[in-house]
């Protein structure tokens, strides 16, 4: 199992290499929808951290915290550990899949805004959506949702 902010360096490190601007914002919406499509096709969480219902839409708190500095503005470096490490998940046999449905992810959603990403997080019926504000997710709920609205075909 994978963390949140690992996750988020692994979309920032996709992000860099296409010299795409990526803000907290956006981040959190590529986050969820990564989480939702992997959780969805292998009925296993990336990450243990749960998603809160923000107003924005689905928000993991370490990776707010992480980033938060950044405003609204596009995320210039990478997450680090308390020894000043970069860390990023590896391409290994037991991740191959996370890498697909990342890179899957990715493309199809790379160009799409925050906002436009947040709008999407918050059509009726979605786990956002039948959360109360500033509540955990149900992550089941989450994999549910995905399995009848996937990301992509």
């Amino acid at each position: 199992m994978l963390s949140a902010v690992i996750v988020a360096n692994d979309i920032l490190k996709l992000a860099k290499s296409e010299k795409i601007d990526v803000s907290p914002m956006k981040l959190q919406k590529l986050i969820y929808f990564v989480y939702g499509q992997y959780y969805a096709e292998t009925e296993l969480p990336i990450f243990a951290e749960s998603f809160e219902a923000w107003q924005h839409g689905p928000v993991v708190s370490s990776v707010y915290h992480e980033f938060k500095q950044y405003g609204s503005s596009p995320i210039t470096n990478y997450a680090m550990d308390a020894k000043g490490s970069v860390w990023f998940s590896r391409v290994c046999s037991a991740n191959t899949h996370y890498h697909y449905v990342l890179t899957k992810v990715w493309e199809k959603l790379k160009n799409i805004s925050a906002v436009d990403l947040s709008i999407m997080t918050h059509i009726a019926g979605s786990p956002w959506a039948n959360t109360f504000c500033n509540s955990i997710i149900d992550s089941s709920e989450i994999r549910d949702y995905f399995k009848e609205h996937p990301v992509y075909e």
